[in-house]
């Protein structure tokens, strides 16, 4: 079932609460790697980043170099950072002047300084294969990132018929209207340090998955409003856990759900018990079918054994 136009207006009440709170923290940013691969290809190709956000594109293996086509509409929007040992990257041109074959090497480091004008986007490609190899990175404001990972959890509320459009809606306008409120609002602050919820995004997943603990895993019906006590509870169990891999860029499965790809920090309950898959092309699945993470969160490492 396509979710219907009136769930995206649940949000609005949310966006109000994350600008006042962009305004008032200052959070920690993420930083994403973009790899060049011996197959001709980016990985991710596709990338959703934030205003703050590191990406570093670099070599994995074949011989490249990196070229920001759309260079002129963005460089006022992002900041070069220079690391030790990078392939020099020319401002003036927007591209590597040079490719390398050196594995591991950085190609371009750039800090997302505000969001460009719409698309609101970058696109590259690579200076030897031109756009057989391209990629693309959205940049979006903090809030829509939290809006996508909320309407990431209604899609699977609908896709999976564990409740009507409607109900959904309801229930979202609801979340909305208790995070916009001063308890929350000071609930979230006295609980950001034990839980690390650092940034607007972290926040955008505590609350998704508290959300999604409250309908799928409690079974409390739709009919029964979610509370700010709902809420709140579950996100006192929430521990942050970030998923680090070999190779990197694996796929994470909760549940049978993919969360994104390695690396990946995600907000799980210290009282849940998850089926954790990780899958990446060439190499056998891993499972672990009973996870409960630790009080303190952990920084979990899985290696997967290639394919014979």
């Amino acid at each position: 079932m396509a979710r219907p136009n009136s769930v995206t207006l649940a949000w609005l009440i949310l966006l109000a609460f994350v600008a006042s709170a962009d305004a008032q923290d200052s959070p920690k940013h993420a930083e994403k790697t973009i790899e060049a691969k011996a197959t001709i290809a980016w990985d991710p190709a596709a990338l959703t980043v934030a205003v703050g956000d590191v990406i570093e594109w670099k070599l994995g293996a074949g011989i490249h170099g990196v070229r920001i086509t759309n260079w002129a509409a963005v460089k006022d929007n992002v900041e070069v950072v220079n690391v030790a040992g990078q392939q020099p990257f020319n401002a003036a041109t927007g591209k590597n002047d040079d490719s390398t074959d050196t594995a591991g090497k950085v190609l371009l480091r750039l800090k997302i300084k505000a969001v460009p004008a719409a698309p609101a986007e970058i696109t590259y490609n690579c200076i030897v294969h031109g756009a057989d190899m391209k990629g693309k990175v959205t940049i979006g404001r903090k809030s829509d990132l939290i809006e996508m990972e909320l309407l990431r959890v209604a899609d699977g509320f609908l896709k999976d018929k564990l409740a009507s459009a409607e109900q959904v809606t309801a229930d979202t306008a609801a979340i909305a209207k208790i995070l916009d409120t001063p308890e929350f609002r000071a609930f979230i602050e006295t609980h950001r340090a034990s839980t690390e919820i650092a940034t607007d995004n972290d926040l955008g997943k505590a609350v998704a998955h508290a959300w999604e603990r409250i309908r799928r895993l409690k079974k409390q019906k739709f009919e029964n409003p979610v509370t700010f006590a709902d809420v709140s509870d579950e996100i006192k169990k929430l521990v942050r856990v970030r998923f680090e891999s070999v190779p990197p860029q694996a796929e994470i499965f909760i549940d049978k759900k993919s969360r994104g790809k390695t690396p990946l920090i995600l907000f799980l309950a210290s009282d849940g018990i998850y089926q954790i898959e990780a899958k990446a092309e060439g190499y056998m699945d891993h499972s672990d079918s009973k996870y409960t993470p630790p009080l303190k969160g952990e920084l979990k490492k899985i290696k997967l054994e290639k394919k014979q």
